[in-house]
């Protein structure tokens, strides 16, 4: 036996390779952050809609695909697959929480307030103490409609410590 140079094993050719053979749901989601981590959003949100396709029913691949259209801030790819949900998982609050930020990151203010406070208002299970993102997306609908920052109110509000001061901007 003679001495064979090692050969490259994995990496984008290989998934490419075996999504051209078998397209997967998981496969597409690994291909979606491969595009991510390469700066290529347009092509990751492309990756999760193929794989929301192939797997839209199941509510942690709902989850993890709209981290991933966050990630690309792909807005209204989001807002189109959230709106392409059957009913139980798009009534899911992470779920109700992506489709507020998408409509506020697309200037729907009242749409984005609506959602985040209709229903009885969110309240997330999977939410851990000190994650700031429902307050703060609150209060940047706010900022957008009056100019300025207000207060987080207690049900918007996960962090631990008594006072939160508002962001500057």
């Amino acid at each position: 036996m003679g001495f064979r140079p090692r050969q490259p094993v994995g990496g984008k050719g290989a998934l490419h390779r075996s999504l051209a053979l078998r397209p997967t749901p998981c496969g597409l989601y690994l291909a979606a952050v491969y595009e991510l981590v390469r700066g290529r959003r347009k092509a990751a949100a492309k990756r999760m809609a193929q794989g929301f396709a192939l797997c839209g029913n199941d509510l942690a691949y709902a989850k993890a695909g709209l981290e991933v259209y966050t990630a690309a801030e792909a807005w209204r790819e989001m807002l189109e697959q959230i709106d392409e949900m059957p009913a139980d998982l798009a009534a899911d609050s992470r779920v109700r929480f992506c489709r507020a930020l998408a409509l506020h990151k697309l200037g729907r203010e009242e749409d984005a307030l609506a959602e985040l406070e209709g229903q009885g208002g969110l309240e997330l299970a999977d939410i851990r103490e000190c994650d700031s993102s429902i307050g703060y997306l609150w209060q940047d609908i706010q900022y957008s409609r009056r100019g300025r920052y207000l207060p987080i109110p207690h049900f918007f509000n996960f962090n631990s410590m008594d006072r939160v001061l508002p962001r500057e901007k």
